[in-house]
């Protein structure tokens, strides 16, 4: 079936982690392990992913990463041409679009100023609708390890982010969006770093707000946590990058509402749940250079995800840009605990 005309069936919950309603059996919830255990596709009915079939979404929101911008690169300026040209055609179009992190090719002014005039064209600016996450691409300073030398860097990523740090909050269309950063390389350099004890502070504060409020929040950072998503498990790229991983993941796992959402492998786009009723990790693949086949380095594809936030639950539509279609057997519903 044509994906453009499918969307989510209802989910009707016959446990924590139960599958939709009207597939033959019914998966029982992940447990809790050291390796992630992904979410199964959801099937779909006629319409189109994210409508109003049960009621009227919160938001919608592309979530793309790893656009590694450069008008110079031909395949990048053209990944990135393509991905907002395609969003920009949508109806209804997503109420804004998320940047996961290495905007840039080799973090140069002329990188971001192109990035954000192009994504304007399309209706999506900085401070509206438009959020810019920090990746390590965005800090390109390969031999230093002085944490100093990184300042630079991230002043111009906030001053295109139009924020006053790497990490930050913005409210678009009732969805709480809380982006991450590094800001804190000493003696680790532009690949690792750690996220300061004010930073977590920070997090740990807003999280506990919208779990007061009973609300979902996205948090997004360039880097996956460990042995969450593809590539982030151990001996693969993305393990191991920030360096106190664990404190960070400790908060994340208090706050079961959350849905945190990565790039930076360049891994096949996945979704997955270490706990049942826990919180969803999302590996958000490369605009830059996108597998189309999971678990090859055959690298041809844009994509992204699109996510739908309902008051009961969360809808997600994986896209192909380069295509402009659904990805076929990506449809994922998750049920809010």
């Amino acid at each position: 079936m044509d994906m453009e005309r499918r969307s989510f069936i209802k989910l009707s919950v016959l446990s924590a982690g139960c599958i939709a309603a009207g597939l033959d059996s019914c998966a029982p919830a992940p447990t809790m392990g050291t390796s992630p255990v992904e979410a199964p596709p959801r099937s779909a009915s006629q319409g189109t992913p994210g409508d109003t079939e049960s009621q009227n979404p919160i938001a919608r929101i592309m979530v793309m990463s790893d656009t590694h911008f450069d008008p110079e690169v031909e395949q990048n300026n053209t990944h990135y041409r393509a991905a907002f040209a395609d969003i920009g055609e949508m109806d209804p179009k997503p109420d804004a679009v998320v940047i996961a992190g290495d905007i840039t090719y080799t973090s140069e002014e002329r990188q971001y100023q192109g990035a954000v005039d192009i994504a304007a064209s399309y209706g999506f600016a900085s401070k509206d609708n438009l959020v810019l996450v920090m990746g390590n691409h965005d800090q390109d300073n390969t031999e230093s390890t002085s944490d100093a030398d990184f300042e630079p860097y991230r002043r111009l990523f906030a001053r295109f982010a139009t924020e006053q740090n790497v990490y930050y909050d913005r409210t678009v269309s009732g969805q709480h969006i809380v982006v991450l950063g590094p800001d804190d390389q000493e003696g680790l350099g532009w690949i690792s770093f750690k996220i300061s004890q004010t930073q977590l502070d920070w997090l740990e504060s807003k999280l506990a707000e919208d779990a007061q409020r009973n609300v979902p929040t996205l948090v997004v950072m360039h880097e996956p946590l460990s042995n969450t998503v593809r590539g982030s498990l151990e001996g693969q790229f993305a393990h191991g990058i920030v360096a106190n991983d664990a404190e960070l993941r400790a908060i994340i796992d208090r706050y079961p509402r959350t849905v945190y959402v990565s790039g930076h492998s360049h891994a096949y786009p996945d979704i997955q749940q270490i706990d049942g009723t826990g919180p969803l990790f999302v590996n958000d693949g490369a605009v830059a250079t996108g597998q189309r086949v999971p678990d090859t380095r055959s690298y041809n594809g844009a994509f992204g995800w699109l996510i739908t936030v309902y008051s009961d639950r969360i809808d997600f539509a994986l896209r192909d840009f380069l295509e402009r279609t659904w990805v076929d057997g990506s449809l994922y519903t998750h049920i809010l605990p």
